[in-house]
């Protein structure tokens, strides 16, 4: 019977997984579904709460692996099937540890291509950590400008000190993790407004608007930084 429910919990949280993965929008996955079906998966994720979390965890960590688009929102469902504190616990130690992989699969390659010249691109990259190692990659995590599997694979091959690459990339993701988990957590109270879906009616709660407000906050970031760039503002030496 345990097993059973272990399983159900399981197909469930992959396949909404797989729809978050390759449906580009939240609005697109069937919240109807989501909304029917929550007092369920809630039930069975609290009374199979640890295998519940490896699966989760299990999930992202093949997605970044992989580098399969769709990891923010696997941090939305995270932050609304666990809250946002423990959904951004699992999320950053699942995308470290998957990133720490692609890390060292391009470091690996690395000396296969030692010989070869690299892409201006890595070479920008590389005056940046030629200053410091650690505050670069700190700061390209906390600044969300370019892809997250982009930044594995130059660190990789820029054979960057995996410690300083772990450390970085745990600390340096959390603020932005914790906004989509934090999200997420609110996505319960959006479903709850059921027919009273209004602007006036989100207004009124205060944590969807905390939520709405660091998300638009993310989104807008990387064109305020490369516009800070573009017109000089901006001392980082971004790529």
């Amino acid at each position: 019977m345990v097993f059973q429910r272990i399983l159900i919990v399981a197909i469930i949280l992959t396949i909404i997984s797989l729809i978050a993965l390759y449906i580009n929008g939240l609005d697109l996955i069937s919240i109807n579904f989501i909304e029917s079906e929550s007092d369920f998966l809630f039930k069975n994720i609290q009374d199979n709460y640890l295998i519940s979390v490896l699966i989760f965890i299990f999930i992202y960590i093949v997605t970044v692996s992989l580098s399969i688009p769709g990891a923010s929102l696997l941090s939305v469902l995270g932050g609304f099937f666990f809250t946002s504190i423990p959904a951004t616990i699992y999320i950053v130690i699942s995308a470290t540890i998957g990133a720490t992989v692609v890390f060292l699969l391009s470091n690996f390659l690395l000396r296969f291509f030692s010989d070869m010249a690299k892409p201006d691109l890595i070479n920008r990259f590389q005056l940046g950590f030629k200053e410091n190692e650690f505050s670069y990659l700190l700061v390209l995590r906390l600044l969300p400008v370019f892809p997250f599997f982009l930044i594995n694979i130059v660190s990789g091959l820029l054979n960057i000190r995996i410690v300083i690459f772990i450390l970085a990339t745990f600390l340096g993701i959390i603020p932005g993790t914790f906004v989509y988990a934090f999200f997420g957590s609110n996505l319960s109270s959006l479903l709850e407004l059921g027919d009273e879906f209004n602007l006036n009616s989100i207004l009124m709660n205060t944590q969807i608007v905390l939520s709405l407000l660091a998300l638009a906050f993310l989104v807008i970031l990387p064109v305020f930084v490369k516009f800070l760039k573009k017109n000089g503002y901006l001392k980082v030496p971004l790529p």
